[in-house]
């Protein structure tokens, strides 16, 4: 006789299939997005904008993800090596610094005034607070090298896991670069700076320009600056004390007034650093 076909007389078996879906990525208030937005697109040139809300875990943004030139900015990773290896205890905030006529950077270096033939005796401490409040560019390249360079401080930015934020060289070598110069020591003082790129056809400093916006070396997304600021206020980058000394200084910065910091209404308060 014929067989049942397999399975017959069998009851069916109920098979249960996860439908959970992810959580809704929390979104800006509509008014303020629009916003944003608008002064992006208005703008006239190029620019990337990215609010984010600690409470609320939105980003009202514009062009987020596009590369855009720090500058200074960068400064806030160089202290940001520097603390880490505080953390780690490779080096401490009290530890003497000498700052030399040759270890001396470009453009705004206010510790220059203060470097005489036998050099300058100061800290950890000291020029990271010069570095970070009044954007000192000595102070940073000597810094970045005490950390061990502008690859070590990369290295941080990685291990960390902060994303698409680029750094380049020291401030002396990158500034001259961007102008189409080699580094000399001579650009430290005075105008020689200033007379050594006059001297240059406008087509080559034009070029070197250029070169440098298309493709920035210190380039970083708004999403990733924005991103990794959240993360250092919710001391998840550095030890509570550093995290509290660094968030300290960039409330002390005494650069660009006029910019974040001219618009700020009464009762609000700014931890910056800005980059021109």
């Amino acid at each position: 006789p014929d067989q049942p076909p397999p399975g017959a007389g069998e009851q069916p078996r109920a098979q249960w299939v996860n439908l959970r879906m992810p959580p809704p990525v929390p979104q800006p208030p509509e008014a303020l997005a629009a916003y944003v937005d608008a002064l992006g697109r208005n703008f006239q040139g190029r620019a990337g904008i990215a609010v984010r809300s600690l409470e609320g875990g939105w980003t009202a943004s514009h062009d987020a993800e596009g590369l855009y030139p720090q500058q200074s900015v960068s400064k806030l990773w160089v202290a940001l090596s520097v603390l880490d290896a505080v953390d780690r205890q490779v080096i401490r905030l009290d530890d003497p610094v000498l700052v030399r006529r040759q270890d001396l950077s470009i453009f705004h270096q206010p510790i220059r005034d203060f470097v005489g033939p036998r050099g300058f005796a100061t800290s950890v401490d000291e020029l990271l607070e010069s570095a970070t409040t009044r954007s000192d560019n000595a102070a940073n390249d000597v810094l970045m090298r005490l950390v061990g360079g502008p690859e070590a401080v990369r290295a941080v930015i990685a291990e960390k896991e902060l994303g698409a934020i680029g750094l380049a060289d020291e401030e002396r070598y990158f500034q001259t670069q961007i102008a189409g110069l080699e580094w000399r020591e001579q650009f430290s003082f005075g105008r020689t700076f200033w007379r050594a790129r006059s001297a240059m056809p406008q087509e080559e400093r034009r070029a070197a320009l250029e070169a440098y916006l298309a493709e920035p070396p210190d380039g970083a997304t708004p999403l990733a600056v924005v991103e990794a600021l959240e993360r250092l206020h919710r001391g998840e980058l550095l030890s509570p004390e550093s995290t509290e000394l660094l968030l300290t200084h960039l409330g002390a910065s005494r650069t660009g007034p006029n910019r974040l910091g001219g618009g700020l209404a009464e009762g609000w308060t700014l931890a910056h650093k800005t980059g021109t």
